[in-house]
Formats: C-alpha cells, structure tokens, sequence
C-alpha cells in the first residue's frame, strides 16, 4: 500500500475554515437593537400611510354621498330638461 502524501499548501490548512468563512458574522446586542428600531419604525410609517389612506377614501365617500343626496333634494326647475325628451 502507498504512504499519503499531504500536498505542500494543505499541510497547515484546517479542513473546517471553509464552513467558518461560509458562516456569517453575528450581530452585537447594539446592532440588533438598532435593527429591530429601524424595522419598527419602518412598520410604524406604514401602518400611518395606510391609515391616511383609509380616511382620504372615507373623506371621498362622504363627499359623493353628500353630492347624492343634494341631486335627489333638489327641486325639480333646476334639473335640465333635454327638449329631445319633451318631444316624445
């Protein structure tokens, strides 16, 4: 049986740094910190966006349902009268 022979350049290489390279780097306590304010700030301003465009919309909803009612109160001398509609 032959004897093995380590190749010159693994012969100080540690067979595990390639996981420990793969690996990425932890956060400190700061950092996540710091990450979990931004993400709850980031939620934050969304949940405010969302809820300003719930009320522009209801705001809108209002204001045509203020414009129907005003059309079926009004009297009917202000409505126009098409003369084709007359004739028939």
């Amino acid at each position: 049986m032959s004897t093995r022979h380590t190749h010159a350049t693994n012969a100080t290489a540690h067979p595990g740094a390639i996981l420990l390279t793969a690996q990425g780097k932890r956060r400190t306590k700061a950092e996540k910190v710091a990450d979990d304010n931004h993400a709850a700030l980031e939620k934050a301003a969304a949940e405010k966006a969302a809820q300003e465009h719930v009320i522009a919309i209801a705001k809108l909803v209002m204001q045509l349902c203020e414009e129907q009612n005003a059309m079926a109160t009004a009297p009917v001398s202000n409505l126009l009268i098409l003369p084709s509609l007359i004739m028939n």
